[in-house]
């Protein structure tokens, strides 16, 4: 039998590279579980951990940055939600480059990009993007911007980072 009905499907992955531009990849640690496509600051270890943001202070503070996880073929895909790193793992994180992001609002290449450090109402997780803080949840992102928009929450965006 032919199949007759199909679901559109997104062009990118979470922690998809957008493109083939130049970028800068490192690795750390994981300090606990670290989804594809997630924001990364510095660990307990600065010099060898990442972890997801837990305070306004690991998005904000230059020197705490890292970067977005991007997606690798070492981990398994599921039904189940976004591909993870789990606690311990080796995490490949850029900090230059194109990465494709699960939003939790609608966005636009004119949006601010912030970046969730606390749980809260409409949360996809720590280390999600937005477009604005719904109320000390999320703080602004420098040197981070959309370069293509989301619809939604739940969609694919592309955030272009540089933290070189």
């Amino acid at each position: 039998m032919s199949q007759t009905t199909y679901a559109e499907q997104s062009a990118y992955l979470p922690g998809m590279k957008g493109d083939a531009r130049d970028d800068l990849v490192i690795s750390a640690i994981g300090e606990g579980a670290v989804p594809f496509g997630k924001y990364v600051c510095r660990g307990t270890d600065a010099e060898s951990q990442c972890k997801l943001p837990a305070a306004a202070i690991d998005v904000t503070t230059v020197t705490n940055r890292l970067g977005v996880a991007l997606k690798t073929h070492a981990i398994e895909s599921s039904d189940s939600g976004i591909p993870t790193y789990k606690d311990k793992d080796m995490v490949s994180i850029a900090r230059r480059a194109v990465i494709a992001v699960v939003v939790e609002e609608a966005v636009t290449t004119a949006s601010d990009v912030y970046v969730r450090y606390a749980t809260g109402t409409g949360s996809l997780g720590l280390g999600s993007f937005r477009a604005s803080d719904p109320g000390s949840e999320a703080a602004q992102l420098a040197n981070a911007r959309y370069v293509k928009g989301a619809s939604g929450s739940g969609e694919i965006a592309l955030v272009e980072i540089d933290f070189a």
